[in-house]
């Protein structure tokens, strides 16, 4: 019987590596996407439209899924949105929407396929952010809701382990892309100090996947996993550091 894996957030290059390589491993993988995308034989997952945040999507998909395999192994809540500026420059709609992207969107779906996980003894791996420990100007909607997602991440690893659930956080640094990023109010630390760069390379969509399959294949033994020199060192040094 093969593996099947749950992939949300597939529009994006990581949600597309994650899955990519999901497949090479030998999974089923279907891909979460908001907008329906046509089904294309080459493509290394099954599409489908997946809204975290709307009930019936979620509903739809997870009977898809249960009605095909009858049960799940992996599910990655990577679906996410991102907001930048000064915190109190946004309206509390936009707050709210972030964080039912962000966290209440992991927790609908995560609740919705426990069944399903529980049968297989599965794993849920919640893609995060180093913001979601570091905190930092411009960043406040976004590191709050991403704070709320480890938190919630780490208290289901420990509630849903006596069912055999496994849950971890990945929080990765700084991910490169090729896709260019406006930044209104916000200039980003390597810009600012070019000498930053070099020694803090920037996260590749590549070692978060590859983390990924990692966790998949050797549980952590602690539900917070770090990717890129970035997340690992302001990990650390927030901890030891006065705030200013």
């Amino acid at each position: 019987m093969k593996k099947v894996a749950l992939v949300t957030g597939c529009s994006s290059k990581l949600g597309q590596e994650i899955a990519s390589l999901l497949n090479k491993r030998g999974y089923v993988v279907y891909g979460g996407f908001t907008k329906s995308q046509r089904q294309d034989q080459s493509l290394p997952y099954v599409p489908l439209k997946l809204d975290v945040t709307q009930d019936s999507q979620v509903k739809v998909a997870v009977n898809h899924i249960t009605r095909l395999h009858h049960h799940l192994d992996v599910l990655v809540n990577l679906a996410g949105l991102t907001l930048i500026g000064p915190t109190l420059s946004f309206s509390p709609r936009d707050f709210s929407h972030l964080l039912d992207v962000n966290v209440i969107g992991p927790f609908r779906l995560s609740q919705a396929v426990l069944p399903l996980l529980a049968k297989s003894q599965g794993l849920i791996v919640n893609i995060s952010s180093l913001s979601g420990f570091f905190a930092s100007p411009n960043f406040g909607l976004y590191s709050a809701s991403k704070q709320a997602l480890n938190t919630w991440g780490t208290i289901a690893a420990i509630e849903l382990k006596r069912q055999g659930v496994r849950v971890v956080n990945i929080a990765p640094g700084a991910i490169k892309s090729n896709i260019p990023v406006s930044f209104s109010s916000h200039k980003p630390a390597r810009s600012v100090v070019p000498l930053l760069g070099q020694l803090l390379p920037l996260t590749t969509t590549q070692e978060v996947a590859q983390k990924v399959a990692q966790v998949i294949d050797q549980p952590p033994s602690h539900p917070l996993v770090l990717v890129g020199r970035d997340s690992y060192l302001l990990y650390y040094l927030q901890k030891f550091l006065p705030a200013s």
